[in-house]
């Protein structure tokens, strides 16, 4: 197996009781366009919506005041500037 491989994981959470069929498409390709985009081939990328919470990200949700039915808005709330210096 060759050493230099990368695998990058994101998970992405929702709060909907249905989502339409091929909805992780769009996501999906924008991430690898924009690694393509940095000049890196892409060798794999699938994805779908049967993954689960661990107790990292029910933790995170509930300290963060996540609570069924509520308009609370996380996506990017861990990637933003202040979190991430280069």
């Amino acid at each position: 197996m060759n050493r230099n491989l990368k695998v990058w994981t994101c998970k992405i959470i929702v709060d909907a009781d249905e989502l339409p069929p091929g909805f992780d498409y769009p996501p999906r390709m924008a991430a690898q366009n924009a690694i393509e985009d940095a000049g890196i081939e892409v060798l794999m990328n699938y994805s779908g919506w049967g993954g689960s919470l661990d107790k990292s990200d029910i933790k995170h949700l509930e300290e963060n005041g996540y609570k069924k039915g509520s308009d609370v808005y996380y996506a990017g709330l861990m990637d933003t500037p202040e979190n991430n210096p280069q």
